[in-house]
């Protein structure tokens, strides 16, 4: 992270929306907290499925089951527990 600061690039860090406040906690810690970006997954995800869903010109739905389907093929072909798989009604 120190060679991003260093070049003037905003560092994102992802993380669960449980663990947001202590990753800004140790970025402040660090004296990085103005320097970095600490975003929650779910807000990451629904982005870039909106993202998705306007450059397709999709609607949100659809591009939510596209995603969703390849997650469940992934599953399908790497995992042995096939519980992991996302099932949409």
């Amino acid at each position: 992270m120190n060679l991003h600061l260093r070049q003037r690039l905003l560092p994102i860090i992802i993380t669960p929306r449980e663990k947001e406040a202590h990753a800004l906690s140790l970025a402040e810690d660090k004296g990085v907290a103005q320097q970095i970006a600490v975003i929650p997954i779910e807000h990451f995800i629904a982005s870039n499925l909106i993202e998705i869903a306007v450059e397709r010109q999709t609607p949100l739905s659809e591009a939510l089951r596209a995603l969703v389907n390849a997650y469940n093929q992934r599953v399908a072909a790497a995992e042995t527990d096939q519980s992991c798989k996302i099932e949409l009604e």
